[in-house]
């Protein structure tokens, strides 16, 4: 892979880690990962994450009335799932 392709690599990366890529970007991403032999790792993703978290600045207590019905419908979830264990 020359330099030109690894730049427009880490370009669509980026992109998709902080705005999102159209379909035609999606598939050349996919292609230039395939070229590359480059595993599709999470790394733009999770540091564009990491920056929207810090810049969210003091965030509030969830109400406990939310709070209570997420945990009302998740273990609603876990029971829905099969059985593992079996």
């Amino acid at each position: 892979m020359n330099a030109r392709d690894r730049a427009r690599l880490e370009e669509l990366l980026v992109d998709r880690a902080t705005q999102g890529l159209d379909g035609v970007a999606a598939e050349e991403l996919r292609a230039l990962l395939v070229a590359s032999s480059r595993i599709d790792d999470d790394g733009f993703d999770l540091a564009a994450a990491a920056v929207e978290l810090a810049m969210l600045g003091e965030l509030e207590e969830m109400p406990p009335s939310v709070r209570n019905r997420l945990r009302l419908r998740g273990r609603e979830w876990v029971r829905s799932m099969p059985n593992r264990d079996a």
